[in-house]
């Protein structure tokens, strides 16, 4: 277990190319046999750690809202075909984050499908409230809505998820969480 997250640090690490992913040729996959979920890849961050997850060999889960969009390629089942043709194997649950019962549906879905959780990287963020108002808008304008649509999904979707997925990484015999931030956390980003 030890060598595995020495492993996923550097390919985390590593830059990301979605569309060059491809199966590492030669080498054996660091992650065959691991299971992780990556929140909020349908497109961004989320998507190219996904990627380069399945393209170390995992079996990688991703969650989103957007299952399908005609054409679109920001969708869950779009990057889990991605992940399988990076060499992982990519498998999509449609979630909503802000939902409780959507986030245990996924845990049920891991542990009957796999029985197991190596890996949870915790990316799901929404921006949807925001998009009605503005970041910048003094903060007493903007009202519990727009605390609650975005802590909602990030800061509180995030502890739900890490809640779930603990005794699925205990009965593992252990496994690693990531939490992605935002650039918010480490400067004077908006209004407060």
């Amino acid at each position: 277990r030890t060598q595995s997250m020495r492993t996923l640090t550097v390919i985390l690490l590593a830059p990301v190319g979605l569309a060059a992913a491809a199966p590492l040729r030669g080498q054996v996959a660091p992650l065959r046999g691991q299971v992780a979920l990556v929140t909020g890849a349908s497109r961004g961050i989320g998507k190219g750690i996904a990627v380069e997850l399945g393209r170390a060999g995992a079996t990688v889960y991703v969650t989103g809202r957007t299952l399908r969009a005609g054409g679109s390629d920001l969708t869950i089942e779009e990057t889990a075909l991605a992940v399988t043709a990076a060499g992982g194997d990519g498998r999509c649950i449609q979630c909503d984050h802000a939902n409780d019962d959507d986030v245990k549906r996924v845990f049920r879905t891991l542990r009957e499908e796999q029985g197991r959780l190596d890996i949870l990287v915790n990316n799901a963020f929404s921006t949807e409230v925001a998009r009605r108002g503005s970041f910048r808008d003094k903060f007493w304008l903007q009202g519990g809505a727009m605390w609650d649509g975005i802590a909602t999904v990030g800061l509180r979707g995030h502890y739900i998820c890490a809640c779930e997925a603990t005794p699925l990484m205990i009965d593992s015999g252990g496994g690693l969480m990531v939490h992605i931030s935002s650039f918010g956390g480490a400067a004077y980003t908006f209004n407060v």
